[in-house]
């Protein structure tokens, strides 16, 4: 997590972390889990900034299965610590909240988390199917334009870093960045 405030140029000791879980899955005999109720949304991460100026980001226990998604929230949320608590956005905007750690350099993993998977999973006496991934705000084809602006902008050589994407994510930021360095002319001073 400190390089994350790191490099978003965020002090470490300005705020306080933790878990929480959203999730104490049921099992029924017949292999089926379930807690969730029709009508809610569950979350990844959250941002809480108190009257007294205390900041906390608490990181939803399933997060940490996965390193991408543990890493694209734990960017999202210090991206609202960037925005709300250093007092550069009165109202929170989730979508500019992932755009901002896509500038700060965390695309690959906003990009890699947010492209939705089918994967197995398997109980007792069952077995079957679930969707994992498509966590943020922004579709994966949106989060792979932005990163490929932001390389264009700031000039940046992506080749050793852009085999990192998903295929999926990876077409769609390669096709973009050949349409943004056709179509606009870099600023003199990005």
């Amino acid at each position: 997590r400190s390089s994350i405030l790191d490099q978003m140029g965020i002090e470490c000791d300005l705020i306080e972390f933790g878990f929480y879980s959203e999730q104490d899955r049921i099992t029924f005999s017949e292999g089926l889990t379930t807690n969730f109720e029709p009508g809610t949304e569950l979350t990844s991460g959250q941002y809480m900034q108190y009257n007294d100026g205390g900041i906390r980001i608490l990181i939803e226990e399933k997060e940490i299965q996965n390193s991408v998604s543990l890493i694209a929230t734990l960017a999202h949320e210090a991206s609202h610590y960037k925005l709300l608590g250093e007092g550069n956005l009165e109202e929170n905007d989730e979508y500019l909240t992932d755009l901002t750690a896509i500038f700060f350099g965390f695309g690959i993993f906003l990009a890699n988390a947010s492209i939705p998977r089918l994967q197995t999973w398997s109980g007792v006496t069952h077995s079957g199917w679930e969707v994992a991934g498509g966590s943020g705000y922004l579709h994966y084809k949106v989060v792979a334009y932005s990163l490929a602006f932001c390389t264009w902008y700031k000039n940046e050589d992506s080749a050793s870093w852009e085999l990192y994407l998903e295929k999926e994510a990876l077409k769609v930021y390669r096709k973009s960045l050949k349409y943004i360095s056709k179509t606009y002319s870099r600023p003199s001073n990005p």
